[in-house]
């Protein structure tokens, strides 16, 4: 068979007896997402502030969505969309934090601006409230080429770090357990020297 008539695109595994995603990071586009989580008449309102978000972080410069909570899960009803909007600290993060100002209830997502953020960030979210561990979805997005290049805004970047510091905050209040506790604390910490 020629590999050039072989989609290469994985498709979102099936959920696992739970209710979850299998445990990691699985890639879909926006329109996948739309297909295997949009239905029904809150989930599809829902989509709708994630495809909203979605534009604004191509304009923005952001590399990438990560999807997390209930949203990506089999429930049927999801009180909001949790998850992380991972970009370059040249990115519009003033645009972002504008847009999620606007939309207090409903989107709660987190920033990370490194990959080790990222990457604490991916673990922290896969890990349900009742134990165990949930996998998340990825939406690369397709950035504007015009933030390649662009100097820091160094307003713009103590602004994010206050937001991840408040977003942290209020985790940390909520930690199911001590060690998430003490991450959680850790991570405060560092965002903090950040800004000094």
């Amino acid at each position: 068979m020629n590999d050039n008539f072989v989609s290469q695109s994985v498709p979102i595994p099936p959920f696992d007896s739970e209710g979850y995603l299998p445990v990691g990071v699985h890639p879909a586009t926006l329109a996948e997402v739309r297909a295997r989580f949009g239905g029904g008449s809150v989930r599809a309102r829902q989509f709708e502030e994630l495809d909203e978000l979605y534009r604004v972080c191509c304009i923005a410069g952001i590399d990438r969505m990560v999807l997390a909570g209930s949203f990506v899960s089999q429930k049927e009803q999801c009180a909001d969309l949790d998850g992380i909007l991972f970009g370059p600290e040249a990115a519009d993060w003033a645009l972002i934090l504008e847009h999620l100002a606007t939309r207090s209830e409903g989107l709660d997502f987190l920033i990370a601006t490194d990959a080790s953020m990222l990457r604490a960030l991916e673990e922290l979210f896969s890990r349900r409230k009742e134990g165990g561990r949930r996998g998340l979805i990825e939406i690369p997005t397709n950035k504007n080429t015009v933030m390649a290049g662009k100097a820091s805004n160094r307003p713009a970047c103590e602004r994010v770090l206050d937001y991840q510091i408040t977003k942290f905050q209020k985790l940390k209040k909520e930690a199911g357990t001590e060690m998430e506790g003490a991450a959680l604390a850790m991570a405060i910490g560092e965002l903090e020297k950040r800004k000094a």
